[in-house]
């Protein structure tokens, strides 16, 4: 589950992502929203099986979904600077 997400903020031109805490719940949300995503971008004729072979790899941190967070905790550290620009 994801502890940081990355809130869009335009600062000049340019659109970044402002990493900000959230809940447990949006935790919750975030992670099931990946899930259905990739099951969606991937199978075109949906099998049983293989989606859960998606929902086992993401449960065990293993797939693709693991590798989206690992890319937001990257972006999350490289724009921890951002922080004091944006005001909730």
């Amino acid at each position: 589950m994801p502890e940081v997400i990355l809130f869009p903020k335009k600062l000049g031109r340019k659109i970044q992502g402002v990493p900000l805490p959230i809940t447990e719940r949006k935790q919750y949300t975030f992670i099931i929203k990946w899930t259905i995503k990739l099951i969606r971008d991937r199978l075109r004729k949906v099998s049983l099986k293989k989606i859960v072979e998606i929902l086992l790899s993401s449960i065990f941190e293993k797939g693709e979904a693991y590798e989206q967070k690992l890319n937001v905790y990257q972006t999350s550290t490289t724009n921890r600077h951002l922080l004091r620009f944006f005001k909730r």
